[in-house]
């Protein structure tokens, strides 16, 4: 990793994050780049777009874009189980993005010490967004993930550059 790189990992790894469930495993983001969470609303498909990139959604006025973290990560499309699946509306870019998961399993603080980036820094290829792991004091792994990095270099992210300009 590049200094600027590993700079914005440690960056990101610093604070709360929001924790999901995603094909039974845990996945995180920090809570500062979320602005609400909610349920399912109807989405108005796109034509010609990637698979993983849902639709369009009104909240409140605000047109939002819904991609499947679950199809965005190469995971199997599952249908939303009422009352678990959630939208998770975050800041990616100087967009806002509501990605599709599982269900929300908590909000939580990690120590530095259970942050890892090391692992990370290994498959400096990785185009999945995952930039490290966290290991709560029960034991259980947390993927964490950078919205941002997911959709680089995907035809989502030329479509959220049109709409920025």
């Amino acid at each position: 990793m590049s200094n600027n790189e590993t700079s914005e990992a440690e960056k990101l790894k610093q604070g709360r994050f929001i924790v999901f469930c995603l094909h039974k495993k845990n996945y995180g983001i920090p809570l500062a780049k979320v602005k609400e969470i909610i349920r399912p609303p109807m989405i108005t498909p796109l034509p010609k777009v990637p698979g993983f990139y849902k639709g369009l959604i009104n909240v409140r006025g605000q047109i939002i874009s819904i991609i499947d973290m679950r199809l965005c990560l190469g995971m199997p499309e599952e249908k939303a189980i009422p009352k678990k699946t959630c939208v998770i509306i975050s800041h990616v870019g100087d967009l806002l993005v509501g990605a599709i998961v599982d269900e929300i399993v908590d909000v939580t603080s990690y120590e530095e010490s259970q942050i890892s980036l090391e692992e990370f820094d290994r498959g400096k290829n990785r185009k999945d967004g995952v930039y490290a792991v966290a290991k709560s004091s029960a034991g259980d792994l947390t993927l964490l993930i950078d919205l941002e990095k997911t959709l680089e270099g995907t035809a989502f992210e030329t479509s959220m550059h049109l709409q920025a300009s």
